[in-house]
């Protein structure tokens, strides 16, 4: 298990991350689906690929390899989003109410998904579950 200084920011443990950032965090989580994500996390995350493929479309197989790329990342950061609202996953499969979902601000404090990300002390429990 790496520790937790080896992978956090110059600045601090859980010192405030610019939107670049936040869009990278569901690549270094790749297939983890366990947890929360907040939604800046998500919607950074969206904004960017909603950009990228924009502006990568115009070369064919760029847009093609960013969308096969971050597929699973889009599922999983998905999934988390919906976890942060106390909801499973499964909702994703409902696509007028997901999006109504998605919208809501997290549950404050802890859920049965995990520790609210939100919070630094509670971030330091997120971050140990997703090591294990």
């Amino acid at each position: 298990m790496p520790s937790l200084q080896s992978i956090e920011p110059a600045g601090g443990p859980f010192t405030e991350r610019g939107p670049f950032e936040w869009c990278l965090d569901p690549y270094k989580e790749y297939g983890n689906y366990r947890g929360r994500a907040r939604r800046k996390e998500f919607w950074c995350f969206y904004l960017f690929h909603f950009i990228a493929f924009a502006l990568l479309s115009l070369l064919q197989p760029l847009g093609l390899l960013l969308m096969l790329f971050s597929y699973i990342p889009m599922w999983c950061v998905s999934i988390r989003r919906m976890h942060d609202i106390d909801h499973r996953g499964w909702w994703l499969l409902f696509p007028v109410v997901n999006v109504i979902l998605i919208c809501l601000d997290g549950t404050r404090g802890r859920n049965h998904f995990g520790a609210d990300p939100k919070t630094a002390s509670e971030q330091q429990a997120a971050f140990d579950a997703r090591q294990e």
